[in-house]
């Protein structure tokens, strides 16, 4: 039996609801906004779906209702790890979330993967700041880092375009 359990959220904290977790079929997702840079190729993610191949789905994607569909909020590298290994079905929280909670549950989400270049990582804090509207202490709670970290990534994107080809 699947259960969903809520993980613990500061008062007044923006935080998708719980619906219910589900198993959904495939067919019934539609990915949601991209993120990152535009025009690179998602990574394929060869260990996940290894590690999904002898230990299962250990965390279940998030999925918001959108119409008779689902939207995927967050669980991306997990549901191309289950495309490579030809699932049809994805374990998964049903959540109950505004356009802004959607965005901020995904930016967060990204945020925490260890993989992620310094030029995402500050795209990653100015839609935070820009688009979602949070001031440098929130942005820098969110990403799990001091507020100068955050103002450092903050800065680089207004760097020249010849700065921030190189590290990318």
């Amino acid at each position: 039996i699947l259960a969903w359990i809520p993980r613990a959220e500061s008062a007044g904290s923006r935080a998708a609801q719980p619906s219910a977790m589900s198993s959904i079929p495939a067919i019934t997702w539609d990915w949601g906004p991209a993120w990152g840079p535009a025009g690179r190729p998602a990574r394929r993610p060869a260990k996940l779906a290894a590690s999904i191949r002898e230990l299962g789905q250990i965390t279940a994607i998030q999925v918001r209702p959108c119409g008779d569909r689902y939207e995927l909020i967050s669980g991306r590298r997990r549901v191309l790890a289950l495309r490579l290994l030809g699932r049809d079905y994805a374990r998964a929280d049903i959540i109950t979330a505004d356009d802004l909670t959607a965005e901020l549950t995904r930016l967060t989400e990204n945020l925490q993967r260890a993989n992620l270049t310094p030029w995402e990582e500050a795209l990653a804090c100015r839609r935070l700041r820009d688009d979602c509207g949070l001031d440098i202490e929130a942005t820098a709670k969110r990403c799990a880092k001091s507020v100068g970290w955050t103002t450092l990534r903050l800065q680089m994107t207004e760097w020249p375009r010849d700065m921030i080809e190189r590290v990318q």
